[in-house]
């Protein structure tokens, strides 16, 4: 026997169908909201205290890292962008003389933007031995004491 005539809407509209754990619709709402499926959602451990709140200095050192890690990318970007002429101002007049002008202070703004670029990577290196360093500290004088 063969399978019954079904219409490409039918066939689209079971295709289609939004799955409730997928989707962000008011069925995935209702569902998490329902107190029958609340005993399938993990429940936090319970806090006796108040939440603990990160350390200044891993606050600073991962503000740090994440600065430096931007300006590299920043940095890096106007080089190569440099390197390849898309920064070179549009002059209407071409002769010889201002290409090689263009060149050199091509090359030295690329030089600039690459030195700084370097120096945005030191710190945010740095940053980021520091913090490591102090978790690796904190965890062997308390977690592997126990």
């Amino acid at each position: 026997p063969s399978p019954p005539k079904r219409t490409v809407s039918e066939i689209g509209r079971q295709m289609y169908r939004p799955f409730p754990s997928r989707s962000s619709s008011m069925g995935s709402y209702k569902q998490v909201r329902e107190p029958t499926s609340s005993a399938s959602l993990p429940t936090p451990p319970p806090t006796t205290s108040s939440p603990t709140i990160a350390p200044t200095w891993k606050l600073v050192g991962g503000t740090l890292k994440l600065l430096g890690l931007m300006g590299f990318w920043a940095c890096d970007n106007i080089a190569f962008l440099t390197g390849s002429g898309f920064l070179d101002p549009v002059s209407l007049t071409t002769s010889s003389s201002s290409s090689s002008s263009t060149k050199e202070t091509r090359m030295t703004r690329k030089a600039k933007a690459s030195a700084w670029g370097a120096r945005f990577y030191f710190v945010a290196s740095i940053a980021g031995l520091v913090v490591n360093f102090k978790e690796i500290l904190k965890h062997r004088s308390c977690a592997l004491r126990n």
